[in-house]
């Protein structure tokens, strides 16, 4: 069974967050995992265990409140609400009515039941209940914007019971969709418009990223997000896949652009491996930087018996039988 937080009151009225089993930072503050805009308490940390149980808290603080399936918390002028994600849920009146109709127990004196008085005090600040503004329209781009994005999907499906569910929500523009790609700084990820939806296409920094910026462009687009992006990581790892060395690494420097690294016994076949993968990656790969030297073939041989050098060809035999025969060859090459 699967959790989700729905968002009551406030700018973000209506979002609804899926959970994932893993621990989040929520805030008003850029780098929070989940970031709500008309938040104004200090950054908390909303996580769910294996069990499903959602908590909520201060970092570092042991003292975390439940939030029960059902139980509306109030947050300032935010109230959130877990529950089950595939289960029909109160509407958001009846929620907000179960917070607001909470009993209170009477004063308690030492070793008695409550007298059901209850101490005078201020009157309690009303929680108004705000129209969802439409969600895509705002200057703030999201209806509900994921920071470092953490781990959770921020969806708003048509059909789930609000407030405002009798409401149009507005479509997503192609200026919408990049001010949100914008704001998740991934520069070498470009969206276009497309017929039906918007194209998106490029390369990610690495797969989480890639993974986080597509749930939080698709809940701005929905089904009319067509995701063409590969992570940095994932091609890194296909090419030093290919090019079986031990000794060389791949990274993925940004801007379409891989490094190759490290020594190899014979670098000119890593340059020709390289140069296939190049042509095969074109033109989302625009380049690969290689900076490959040979292997000191005579230390890794270890105790040598004979030695022969002719030209550019060398023939190394070592105590243990291994022949070795070596070429001349260049250490460094750029692939343009």
């Amino acid at each position: 069974m699967s959790k989700e937080i729905r968002v009551l009151t406030g700018f973000h009225a209506g979002a609804q967050i899926e959970l994932s089993t893993t621990t989040m930072s929520i805030g008003a503050k850029p780098d929070a995992d989940i970031l709500i805009n008309d938040w104004s308490e200090c950054t908390m940390q909303l996580a769910i265990d294996a069990q499903d149980n959602v908590t909520i808290g201060v970092p570092d603080d042991a003292d975390v409140m439940s939030m029960d399936d059902f139980m509306p918390r109030r947050f300032g002028e935010v109230v959130l609400c877990a529950g089950p994600a595939d289960a029909r849920w109160p509407s958001d009146l009846q929620l907000m009515e179960s917070m607001l109709a909470a009993h209170h127990e009477g004063r308690k004196y030492d070793g008695e039941a409550s007298d059901g008085v209850f101490p005078a005090g201020p009157p309690s600040t009303p929680i108004v209940m705000r129209a969802r503004r439409a969600p895509w329209v705002h200057a703030g781009v999201a209806a509900l914007l994921i920071g470092s994005m953490g781990a959770a999907a921020v969806v708003l499906p048509a059909g789930k019971t609000t407030l405002a569910a009798d409401r149009p929500q507005a479509r997503a523009t192609l200026a919408d969709v990049q001010q949100a790609l914008a704001q998740l700084h991934q520069p070498d990820i470009t969206v276009t418009r497309q017929a039906d939806g918007f194209l998106v296409t490029g390369i990610a920094s690495n797969t989480a990223d890639a993974r986080r910026t597509r749930a939080a462009l698709q809940a701005l687009a929905g089904n009319r997000l067509n995701w063409s992006v590969r992570s940095g990581d994932e091609i890194a790892g296909s090419l030093a896949e290919s090019l079986h060395e031990a000794n060389v690494r791949v990274r993925y420097a940004g801007a379409g652009r891989l490094e190759v690294t490290g020594s190899a016994r014979h670098p000119g076949e890593v340059s020709q491996v390289v140069e296939r993968f190049r042509g095969d990656m074109a033109p989302l790969v625009e380049r690969i930087d290689v900076d490959v030297t040979r292997t000191d073939d005579l230390r890794v041989a270890g105790d040598i018996d004979s030695v022969l050098s002719a030209d550019s060809v060398k023939y190394v035999e070592s105590s243990d039988g291994t022949k070795n025969f070596m070429a001349e060859l260049p250490s460094n090459t750029t692939l343009h």
